[in-house]
């Protein structure tokens, strides 16, 4: 919550159960989500937990298209690293047009640490490994270099811990 600013519109890319929806929901009361997430028990339990204040859809980045425009934040939280360098271009090219100026992006994703992964990890190449799914791993100046390059302005970069793999990015649509 602290990476967030008194939303009022939010977009959530992938937004699996509506965990981090529905506890924005809780702080922020006047705002309201669209969700979106591949999977259709996913989006029917995020629905639920959300309900009046979100509607979640069907999809995934980069197709993005549909959903509304005029948002504040757009949450992209564990995506990523799913998404090839093409995908992460034009999922940022598209929620840059999507956020109203001053808007935010907040990212979250893994970047692997040298040497042997965390189980979480190792637990998540497995997963996608089932789907088959490569993961696209980058690295923090390589994803700072995309966001910038999408026309948005770095903000913050923040590692979950000290030894963690989950690092944070948040930028603006305007400085």
């Amino acid at each position: 919550a602290a990476f967030i600013r008194d939303p009022r519109r939010i977009l959530d890319i992938g937004c699996g159960y509506g965990i981090p929806s529905a506890w924005l929901l809780e702080l922020f009361p006047c705002a309201t989500v669209c969700g979106l997430d591949p999977d259709e028990e996913r989006v029917r339990i995020a629905r639920h937990a959300l309900g009046s204040r979100g509607e979640v859809r069907t999809g995934k980045a980069p197709q993005l298209d549909e959903l509304p425009g005029e948002a504040d934040t757009a949450l992209v939280l564990d995506v990523i690293h799913m998404l090839s360098d093409e995908e992460f271009i034009k999922t940022l090219d598209i929620l840059k047009a999507k956020l109203v100026p001053d808007g935010r992006i907040v990212i979250r994703t893994t970047i692997p640490a040298d040497g042997s992964r965390s189980w979480m990890g190792r637990l998540e190449e497995f997963r996608l490994k089932i789907h088959r799914l490569k993961p696209h791993y980058r690295t923090v100046a390589g994803i700072q270099a995309f966001i910038i390059a999408a026309g948005f302005y770095m903000e913050e970069v923040q590692q979950d811990g000290p030894g963690s793999e989950e690092f944070w990015f948040i930028a603006r649509t305007s400085p």
